[in-house]
């Protein structure tokens, strides 16, 4: 346990802009980005989002809130109680000091039309769409989007291309692509379709 505080509580950072560094502060709040057990961390800091029992059944699963890091999904059967599941994220956010951002929230149906219904998040009307970005991905209405995945990988593959040349063998460039491409390609992989 003692390792864990200390890795969270030893937290510093300065602001590097125009080549000049600033002043090193402390960090007081939040997880490290980026870091191993940040997504863990987060996820049992918001655990009682969880526990609403509001949600919907994805096959046999009840399920109302995905985590993935510091995004996170809701879902529900009903227009009622995906608005529940947003006034618990509000009521969850003054309590613990957590800016769920309304700019940056979505609704959005799988199966069908969006309804006309008018929810919100922190008192701000929230807009229906189309398709939603997550993980790194677009969700359509029915189907997954994989386009922009794709697009990443292959400017990935085309900047490796350019920098190294004729420079490198091909085990070499194969080592470079499996490191910096696929990753990009593979983010989000857990939700495509089989």
């Amino acid at each position: 346990m003692r390792i864990l505080q200390n890795w969270c509580n030893k937290l510093y950072a300065s602001v590097l802009w125009n080549g000049l560094l600033g002043n090193i502060f402390p960090i007081l709040c939040g997880v490290r980005q980026g870091g191993v057990l940040s997504p863990l961390l987060f996820s049992v800091y918001v655990d009682d989002l969880r526990l609403s029992g509001y949600g919907a059944y994805v096959g046999n699963l009840f399920v109302g809130t995905i985590f993935y890091a510091d995004d996170i999904c809701l879902m529900s059967g009903s227009c009622f109680g995906l608005q529940k599941l947003l006034d618990i994220c509000s009521g969850y956010g003054l309590k613990w000091d957590i800016l769920f951002n309304p700019t940056k929230s979505h609704l959005f149906t799988i199966g069908g039309s969006n309804p006309s219904a008018s929810l919100h998040l922190r008192g701000k009307h929230l807009n229906w769409s189309s398709k939603v970005k997550y993980l790194g991905i677009y969700l359509l209405a029915v189907r997954i989007e994989l386009k922009a995945a794709k697009q990443k990988y292959y400017a990935c593959f085309n900047n490796i291309r350019s920098v190294v040349r004729q420079q490198v063998n091909e085990i070499m460039l194969l080592k470079l692509v499996k490191s910096y491409c696929l990753p990009s390609l593979q983010y989000g992989c857990e939700i495509w379709p089989r």
